[in-house]
């Protein structure tokens, strides 16, 4: 089979960029935020307001919508009718999504000039308790079912990658995720969550690999002394004070990943 990125040179698909807070944001916060959306709502001109909906306990359906707005969306379509750029603000989070990827040296600008103006409208009283971002990459491969390999897609000596995948033709799946500890410069601690599906293409003798990748900064929180069930706190001083560069480490983080799980051509492919 043939194997290349779904877009030329470049798989990604999409990238979300996270910022998580401590409380929910409330209704009138969000009118706020609306009220001064002037710097991104020229160019991302689709506006959605998401509205709390009351459900029957009985049958599970809307009874009645209410008006209470619980979330605020500004979007940029493009011509399939996906998001190209977008900006989301929901619960305790705001969300940066862009569907039009294609280089880091390029959109990351763009990316920290909006989350900057955004950061500035949220109260010092609602602390961060997370950075976090996702990336979305497709890979096509094109030939006959007999001809598959998945080595020529992904690393044999991953330690993401079951072993068991190179051993078969047919479609796969395989999830893992684990925590980081680390110290530096503060202990803090980092999730990253691998997930992959091979799956059949729309055309005939096409499959597609996807491989999302997510990854958060938080707090360390020792699972002998504190427990799960606990609220994340605030990020320590340290990790806060990097800002949005939390997103630049995390981005580096995610490329070292997934040099580990394709395969050398592949990488070179894609300019990993």
């Amino acid at each position: 089979m043939r194997y290349r990125p779904l877009k030329s040179k470049n798989a990604l698909q999409a990238v979300i960029f996270s910022i998580q807070f401590s409380k929910k944001f409330t209704e009138n916060e969000l009118m706020e935020f609306d009220s001064t959306s002037n710097p991104w709502r020229q160019e991302f001109p689709r506006r959605s307001v998401m509205n709390a909906v009351l459900l029957n306990p009985k049958r599970y359906q809307p009874l009645e919508s209410d008006d209470k707005v619980i979330g605020i969306s500004y979007e940029k379509i493009k011509v399939d009718g996906s998001v190209g750029l977008g900006l989301k603000f929901e619960e305790d989070r705001i969300l940066f999504v862009v569907g039009e990827y294609t280089n880091w040296q390029k959109i990351w600008p763009k990316v920290s000039k909006h989350l900057s103006l955004v950061l500035e409208l949220v109260s010092e009283r609602n602390p961060i308790v997370a950075y976090a971002v996702e990336y979305n990459d497709i890979f096509r491969a094109e030939g006959d079912y007999a001809e598959f390999d998945a080595s020529f897609l992904l690393q044999p000596d991953s330690k993401y990658i079951p072993p068991h995948i190179f051993e078969r033709d047919q479609n796969f799946h395989f999830h893992t995720g684990y925590f980081d500890v680390r110290s530096e410069p503060v202990e803090h601690q980092v999730l990253t969550r691998v997930n992959s599906d091979l799956r059949d293409g729309l055309e005939k003798d096409v499959r597609e690999l996807s491989i999302v990748l997510f990854h958060q900064i938080s707090s360390y929180l020792d699972p002998h002394t504190v427990g799960p069930w606990k609220p994340m706190p605030p990020l320590p001083e340290k990790i806060a004070r990097r800002g949005l560069g939390n997103f630049v480490d995390l981005h580096d983080l995610d490329k070292d990943i997934l040099r580990n799980i394709l395969s050398d051509d592949m990488s070179a492919q894609i300019g990993l």
